[in-house]
């Protein structure tokens, strides 16, 4: 389970959170004491890619919690747009949520995995900025399983819309993200969606580095509302370093690609 690693290299979208990608159960409310403040809680399965009872030994049939609040307010600055802003935090927790490691450390147990996520968003006119960062603490998460691990890592985002009329609005965003994983390892593929390892045997140490950053640049475009968007854009990732059990850390990757995305609405 690698919850920084995929979120640092991923753009927030607006009502985005932990456990969205799992099965399970969740509750979306609104307080009725303050105006703008919403929550949300879910319990989910422990594995995002199974739906079923877990698949081997190394997994194990748990629950994860996890909980969401954010506030929205509209702020008068004294000038023509107000500006919008949107401060949320998001948490999770799975007690069996790392898988065990065969070679030491966790061998006989699976580790609990925690994860916060608080973000700020701010909208004035056109503009919009927003940056989150993300942190965990993985039981077992590092040095073959004999040490716990606390990766973290952020997103800081940029986009200026321009409205053209009968053809929707398209506007150019700019996004700087970083990661650490405190020694745990990350590989290309799991930054990057598509992108190859340089070798196929999964976990190998050739795979995993201890840090990224990267940058993106691109232009959205929104023919329908915010009913439909097509993203093209240009991404610059280095990855350095290695995890905390192998012996090389000077070692260093860039990875340069080009994204076209279509996403709509139903």
């Amino acid at each position: 389970m690698r919850w920084v690693s995929e979120g640092a290299f991923r753009h927030r979208r607006e009502d985005a959170r932990f456990g969205s990608a799992y099965t399970g159960l969740f509750w979306d409310g609104k307080s009725s004491f303050i105006d703008g403040l919403n929550y949300g809680f879910a319990v989910t399965d422990a594995e995002n890619w199974r739906i079923t009872a877990k698949g081997s030994d190394a997994y194990k049939d748990s629950l994860n919690i996890w909980a969401n609040v954010f506030y929205l307010r509209a702020i008068d600055i004294g000038l023509e747009n107000k500006v919008n802003l949107k401060l949320g935090f998001n948490f999770g927790y799975g007690g069996g949520a790392n898988s065990k490691n065969p070679v030491s450390g966790s061998a006989g147990s699976c580790g609990q995995i925690w994860g916060i996520d608080p973000y700020l968003q701010l909208k004035w006119g056109p503009l919009t900025l927003s940056g989150e960062f993300i942190m965990t603490g993985i039981e077992y998460g590092r040095n073959m399983g004999s040490e716990n691990a606390t990766p973290y890592g952020f997103n800081i985002v940029g986009e200026y819309l321009f409205d053209i009329g009968d053809y929707g609005r398209i506007g150019p965003i700019l996004r700087y993200s970083g990661l650490n994983t405190n020694g745990r390892g990350a590989r290309i593929s799991d930054c990057l969606f598509a992108a190859e390892n340089l070798d196929t045997s999964g976990d190998n140490p050739a795979n995993l580095y201890d840090t990224a950053k990267g940058v993106y640049a691109g232009i959205n475009w929104y023919l329908d509302g915010d009913n439909m968007k097509l993203q093209v854009g240009y991404e610059w990732v280095e990855f350095a370093g290695n995890p905390s059990f192998s012996a090389n850390p000077h070692k260093r990757a860039e990875v340069n690609s080009v994204r076209v995305q279509l996403q709509m609405k139903f």
